[in-house]
């Protein structure tokens, strides 16, 4: 399945936190919206059928992020949901795994933790990315195993390539496919072959 037939609502107040969240999934070619009180999540869900739910724990004087999902689960048993809070307890988290959340994110949240969330809940649902995406993904995750066995910041890591960091960056959270012949000059920046480098992808 393709990015851009997930459907995610985000449901949180914050309006820094919810932007950034947006703006990360959006980025990755998922279908968001933003809903910023419970009862505007409440109103989109009736709407459309969303894959994932990524909410917010507490929204003073309204409804919780946990009643949030009891609610939409009541209308879409199938869809996942992943919660997220600046103010993490072990009660809470409890609640969340007697609700079946598939994560429980603490604030700030980091982007690559959110990305690896959302995946493991659609994987949870049975969706799988199309092939070239989880692709790219595996090499990001061998690539940045090896740079930290190494000891090698990003930026240390593109000055032996001579590529930049944010390429670098790119290509190990999967959002950029790096071409055979980066491959090459990073595996030989690790002093490896390129089938060593990437055993296992």
């Amino acid at each position: 399945m393709k990015p851009e037939q997930i459907k995610i609502l985000v449901a949180d107040g914050d309006e820094a936190s919810a932007a950034k969240c947006v703006e990360v999934l959006s980025s990755k070619g998922y279908q968001v919206e933003l809903a910023n009180n419970p009862d505007d999540a409440m109103t989109r869900s009736e709407q459309t059928t969303f894959h994932v739910v990524l909410t917010e724990l507490n929204f003073p004087g309204q409804m919780t992020g946990l009643e949030i999902i009891k609610r939409i689960r009541d209308r879409h048993r199938q869809t996942c949901a992943i919660i997220m809070t600046g103010n993490p307890s072990m009660e809470s988290a409890v609640e969340a795994i007697r609700l079946g959340v598939c994560d429980y994110l603490t604030k700030p949240v980091i982007e690559e933790r959110l990305v690896d969330s959302i995946g493991k809940a659609l994987s949870r649902r049975g969706i799988f990315l199309t092939s070239e995406e989880t692709i790219n993904k595996s090499i990001g995750t061998r690539l940045r195993q090896l740079r930290r066995e190494q000891g090698l910041t990003t930026q240390q890591l593109a000055n032996r390539v001579g590529v930049t960091q944010s390429q670098i960056s790119q290509v190990e959270t999967g959002r950029s496919a790096a071409s055979v012949v980066t491959l090459y000059k990073i595996a030989q920046a690790f002093e490896m072959s390129l089938a060593e480098m990437l055993e296992g992808v």
